[in-house]
């Protein structure tokens, strides 16, 4: 009897960690390299979410890309309120300027999606892989230095004058989609770091894609 007592202690003791690993709510932030139209930058990111079980979780994720040279578009025009002639689009600034100029400078772009994170288990108790997919809404905005070189004149009559520059800024919000996984390694019973690969597609009138790689850390309360 008391050794059978001794069993069933045991055995609810062990089982007690693992059930309290089953669920709980978890907060993660990430440092990644994401690339964007053609250019590498760094990116930050955060999530807050609920572990339902062992297997599935939701979340709640941001991704901020705080820098990055973004090409301009030449089939999306710039609109243009102040310039002059009251001109409405690069496609048409260009044909009445030929000498004009566009520099992309800046741009940056916010990313929130909700996820769905399915963990696989493995023999390893310290490793897990997961998977992640989701959608939600994503911001890009667009700075272009626009700078007239040359003042052009009816009847083909071009005249040098001081270049004139104007910053013109953009911004989009765009339906985003993202998939993705990655390897969860525990360090404590609550504390874990991770690596994942991530993709985005950002559905719009011309659709972008962005690849994220990084590393972070997640904590289950």
């Amino acid at each position: 009897m008391r050794i059978a007592l001794l069993v069933v202690c045991l055995s609810v003791a062990a089982a007690s960690p693992v059930a309290s690993q089953d669920q709980g709510a978890t907060v993660a932030a990430a440092v990644s390299a994401t690339g964007m139209e053609s250019t590498t930058t760094f990116s930050f990111s955060g999530s807050a979410g609920y572990q339902l079980m062992r297997v599935v979780a939701f979340e709640i994720e941001a991704t901020a890309v705080p820098r990055v040279k973004l090409p301009l578009r030449a089939a999306s025009p710039v609109p243009l309120a102040s310039a002059p002639g009251g001109i409405s689009s690069v496609s048409v600034l260009t044909a009445a300027y030929p000498g004009l100029v566009l520099q992309p400078t800046n741009g940056r772009a916010v990313i929130f999606t909700s996820n769905i994170r399915v963990q696989l288990p493995t023999p390893a108790t310290r490793i897990t892989p997961f998977f992640v997919a989701g959608g939600g809404v994503a911001t890009v905005r667009r700075t272009v230095d626009i700078t007239l070189p040359v003042l052009q004149l009816p009847r083909g009559v071009a005249i040098p004058v001081r270049p004139i520059t104007q910053r013109v800024t953009t911004s989009a919000t765009d339906l985003a989609l993202t998939i993705g996984g990655g390897v969860d390694v525990r360090l404590a019973a609550e504390v874990a770091i991770f690596g994942d690969l991530r993709y985005f597609r950002l559905l719009a009138d011309q659709d972008s894609n962005i690849g994220r790689g990084g590393a972070g850390v997640r904590y289950r309360f």
